[in-house]
């Protein structure tokens, strides 16, 4: 279901903003009048899926399960062509967008680079990597 960004008013003037899934535009427009808003804007939020993006970091709040999955997808691809490994978690951090998943890339990439193997790395960011996705790089 898709995602939109909206920026509404409510009863006493003040400007409100946020993300909802709906059906379609008119689906979210239709729910947000019904509770009384005033619709200023409603614009649908399109997924970041690019095998290799041009964006730079942005600073970056939690990891979403979505990246990890982008960035594991990405990294499998690349090493089943053959990109050695370290290139390719080095091209991988210069790809990310969130700044938070850039940094932990770049710890991984420096542990695989002095000796680690990946799992290692990996399960040294327990709050991002869990226990089943390090076990299933090492297997």
């Amino acid at each position: 279901m898709p995602e939109f960004e909206y920026v509404v008013k409510d009863k006493e003037g003040k400007n409100l903003s946020g993300r909802k899934e709906a059906g379609n535009v008119n689906d979210i427009v239709g729910a947000l009048r019904q509770q009384g808003y005033l619709i200023i804007r409603v614009t649908e939020v399109k997924p970041k899926m690019a095998l290799f993006s041009q964006k730079g970091a942005k600073s970056g709040g939690k990891i979403k399960a979505d990246e990890l999955v982008v960035f594991s997808r990405q990294l499998a691809t690349m090493v089943e062509a053959g990109v050695p490994l370290v290139q390719s978690l080095n091209i991988l951090a210069e790809q990310v967008e969130n700044a938070n998943l850039q940094r932990i890339i770049m710890t991984v990439h420096d542990d695989v680079e002095s000796g680690k193997n990946l799992s290692e790395a990996l399960e040294k960011h327990k709050k991002v990597f869990s226990v089943l996705f390090v076990n299933m790089v090492k297997a």
